[in-house]
């Protein structure tokens, strides 16, 4: 043992008022203090006053003012007695390990410091030279080779464990310095120690550096395993990058490393989030090939694949398939194939899976409702959706805004907007936040009754309440003005929006030209500045545009616009007033435009010839 740092355990010790010996002494004060105790309790026995109360009738506020000086020092006395019993029962005695380290001459791990030399990592590890534990004691019937190997296994945890440490605080430079100390120490590194550094790497986001330890790692005669690959495989999928994955599983098995059911789930998550179901099918196939048993992950990712598309059958399938092979779904499985349900609007088939769960006696989450509610919601079935919100609050699970805002979303599909606003004063009466989905149903609920004003309302309340609005919001208010012809005021929404840095997108950009088409007289050059500006700024043409665009012009008319302009033959300002500015966002006649299925020559066969626009109301 270091005499060093037995000596300076020692006083350390000393300070605090512990022994130093080596059989455990309690503390030097107990002694006196049990004395203490004794020499009051004689006191209190002897005291003439304490004679008389031996034919007394109670405990009375005479007796007990009488002896209080006694009273308190006996209660004293006994804490004092007691608390070192109870710390130590309740693990509390923190500064008693800290002193049985030093007392063995060791430093707890984490105040190691790096001049202390590898003799005292060792004996932090619990393990010394000469065939010893660490503290000085041999280790009985253990060979020389032996007690090596175990000093080599303790050597490489404990490195191991700073490392780990390293690793999880994101500091990979303090991970790669403690290796080659590691390896300056004379330790050899595991497969586990290549395994945390590579971790650390792609936690970072450094794959290069993540490959290039796993080639350390060979060079160093060190085996990977099936973990190492396996997180550079996650790397991959969490990437959208399924053809890297992939590259990896060849690569390991090229190693003579066998995949596992976690190898396999990765890639099949990873085709699931590209929409490859074909290939995501085939390495489950793949998988049971080789003999690996799919697990419960491998299923949900391709049952929520199928959620994700509305293919509610193929969800059913592979449900199914599931419980052919023994493995027992989570409530995560039915909630998947309930939102497939959900997608393609069969409020009967999501039901009938809701309620096997309830058979199952799987308890449903919240999330689990919210995907019933939202197929009611999508099926134009409010009171349906109603009822299993009132289920979910019998349930004893609390509702969030979500829940609220498909109710709400159910009763705008009806343009029930009453409603509506009972639901949003539900949920502030239950403390709900409130956030801009739950007022954009609302808007939306009165925009499809043709109630602009109050819609209006709803709007300036939102944001009254400090809610940024969002271009849903904007779409929904928009509408009914629209409906009305009142462009003014759909412009000026436009105006708005873009100066609370909110882009157009397509659906806003149909609903102005929606209130340029029925306004009167139509305002076709509006509509045209309005094209523009929006393909100028990025918004490219469809079916959707154009057929708003021939409510104003004509069909004729707008399929030779559009031509023209998306195949660089008409400016597009990027300001008012500068229509002869050359057009910087070409686009090619895409294969839906009629036009494109026609000569230019007959496109431009059109009677209305375009007049140019003195002032832009739609920038």
């Amino acid at each position: 043992m270091d005499e060093h740092a037995q000596k300076r355990g020692e006083d350390v010790m000393r300070k605090e008022g512990v022994s130093t010996s080596r059989g455990g002494e309690r503390h030097p004060s107990m002694p006196m203090i049990a004395s203490l105790t004794a020499l009051t309790i004689v006191v209190f026995l002897v005291d003439t006053s304490f004679m008389d109360t031996l034919s007394f009738d109670g405990i009375g506020y005479q007796w007990v003012s009488l002896h209080a000086v006694e009273l308190l020092t006996l209660f004293c006395c006994g804490v004092v007695l007691v608390f070192p019993w109870l710390r130590r029962s309740l693990g509390l005695s923190r500064k008693h390990s800290k002193l049985s380290s030093l007392r063995k001459g060791v430093r707890p791990p984490q105040n190691l410091r790096w001049r202390d030399g590898v003799r005292s990592r060792a004996s932090a590890a619990g393990v010394g030279k000469d065939n010893s534990d660490g503290h000085g004691q041999r280790l009985e019937g253990v060979s020389a080779e032996s007690a090596s190997v175990l000093q080599q296994t303790s050597m490489v945890s404990y490195w191991n464990g700073a490392i780990g440490a390293a690793s999880k605080e994101g500091d990979t430079a303090k991970a790669q310095s403690l290796f080659q100390e590691m390896q300056q120490a004379g330790t050899d590194p595991n497969v586990t120690t290549f395994n945390t550094l590579i971790h650390a790497s792609t936690k970072k986001s450094d794959i290069i550096g993540a490959q290039n330890w796993l080639n350390t790692m060979k060079t160093e005669g060190v085996q990977p395993n099936v973990v190492s690959f396996n997180m550079l495989m996650n790397f991959y999928a969490k990437r959208d990058d399924a053809d890297g994955a992939e590259a990896w599983i060849e690569k390991m098995q090229d190693s003579g490393v066998q995949a596992n059911v976690i190898s396999y789930a990765t890639l099949i998550h990873a085709r699931v989030k590209r929409g490859d179901f074909a290939k995501a099918e085939a390495w489950l196939k793949n998988m049971i090939d080789k003999g690996v048993e799919p697990n419960v992950v491998c299923y949900n990712s391709l049952i929520n694949a199928c959620g994700r598309t509305g293919r509610a059958e193929i969800a059913e399938h592979w449900f199914q398939e599931m419980l052919a092979r023994g493995i027992e779904p989570l409530v995560t499985s039915y909630t998947a194939v309930i939102d497939a349900c959900a997608k393609a609007c069969d409020v009967e088939r999501a039901e009938k899976w809701m309620n096997a769960m309830f058979a199952k006696d799987i308890a449903p989450n919240v999330i689990s409702f919210s995907v019933m509610i939202d197929a009611c919601a999508k099926a134009g079935e409010p009171e349906r959706a109603e009822y299993w919100h009132k289920a979910m609050m019998d349930y004893g699970l609390e509702p969030n805004a979500h829940s609220f805002g498909a109710v709400i979303n159910a009763y705008a599909k009806k343009g029930n907007f009453v409603a509506a606003e009972n639901w949003l004063g539900f949920m502030e009466k239950l403390d709900v936040t409130i956030d801009v989905v739950s007022y954009s149903g609302v808007i939306d609920a009165c925009s499809k009754a043709g109630e602009a004003e109050r819609a209006m309302e709803m709007f300036r309340q939102m944001q009254s309440k400090g809610i940024r609005p969002n271009i849903v919001s904007y779409s929904s208010l928009a509408r009914p003005f629209a409906k009305k012809g009142d462009w003014v005021a759909v412009e000026s929404l436009s105006t708005e929006m873009k100066a609370g840095g909110i882009r157009m997108n397509d659906y806003f950009l149909y609903t102005l030209l929606l209130a340029y088409a029925n306004a009167f007289p139509k305002q076709r050059e509006r509509a045209e500045v309005a094209i523009r500006n929006a393909v100028s700024a990025g918004i490219h043409m469809n079916d959707h545009l154009l057929s708003g665009l021939s409510r104003v012009l004509g069909r004729s008319a707008a399929e030779a616009f559009t031509h023209e302009l998306l195949s660089g033959n008409s400016a597009c300002p990027t300001k008012p007033h500068s229509s002869k500015l050359p057009c910087s966002h070409q686009q090619q006649v895409p294969e839906w435009h009629p036009a494109a299925k026609r000569s230019l020559a007959e496109a431009r066969r059109v009677p209305w010839r375009r007049t140019q626009l003195t002032s832009c109301a739609a920038e």
